[in-house]
């Protein structure tokens, strides 16, 4: 659960902004989370063994993250999903740790079953719909996971690559920029999340409502990554998240 993102100040903002009764009923919500990190040649590590990080990469690895702050911000839940993984170069090259698309010699063969990359229809439990696209092999991408939700009014978007950067609109009326350079000092999100956490150890039970993600968090995003993967190893059937 160590979902740290929602621990940028424009997060916090977003939250407030679109849990006020001005910004009104949510219609559709979008975004994506993009890396480069996996684009071959690259080395083979735990991501790449199911029997440490599962039978997903791209779903659980970061879409994960964008679970937990869409969850975050809209306080909606996820009912339904539709997916489709893409598995670009299953069939690898592994020389000293490396893993290669073409043939290299003196090469062991390596199998990867894991996705690098999901396209994922999203239904939520307002009526709202929306769309994930998830990449690992995105050349340039270094750690951009974008967020937009739309209500009948308002529009508000927001990156971690621009972590500073809050965007909203209205109809007619241009895009506004907020920015938050300084609030809270330099963005370390992982230094906030456990302040968080350690404030209620020393006080002896959690918050009431903590703003850091919790074990039922925790529980409520491997359902929806599990729908995921069902939905997208069934021709992309719409698959319900089943949550009680």
């Amino acid at each position: 659960v160590n979902f740290n993102i929602r621990f940028h100040d424009a997060c916090g903002i977003a939250k407030n902004a679109i849990s006020s009764t001005e910004f009104g009923n949510i219609y559709l919500i979008h975004g994506s989370y993009l890396q480069e990190f996996h684009v071959l040649p690259n080395p083979y590590d735990w991501r790449y063994n199911p029997d440490l990080a599962g039978p997903m990469r791209a779903t659980t690895e970061i879409g994960s993250h964008w679970i937990d702050l869409v969850r975050y911000w809209t306080g909606l839940e996820i009912d339904e999903v539709s997916a489709n993984f893409g598995k670009f170069t299953p069939q690898r090259e592994l020389v000293d740790g490396m893993m290669f698309p073409n043939k290299k010699q003196n090469a062991a063969k390596l199998t990867v079953d894991s996705e690098d990359a999901a396209v994922i229809s999203l239904r939520f439990s307002n009526g709202a719909i929306g769309n994930l696209l998830l990449s690992e092999v995105s050349h340039g991408r270094m750690n951009r996971l974008s967020l937009e939700v739309t209500s009948h009014s308002h529009s508000i978007w927001w990156n971690s690559e621009e972590p500073y950067y809050l965007k909203q609109s209205q109809k007619s009326s241009g895009v506004t920029t907020q920015t938050n350079a300084f609030s809270g000092g330099f963005p370390d999100t992982f230094h906030s999340f456990f302040s968080k956490v350690y404030q209620d150890i020393e006080t002896g039970h959690p918050s009431d409502q903590p703003a850091y993600p919790t074990f039922f968090d925790g529980y409520i995003n491997a359902a929806v990554c599990a729908a995921i993967y069902e939905s997208a190893n069934n021709n992309s059937v719409w698959v319900n998240v089943g949550c009680d």
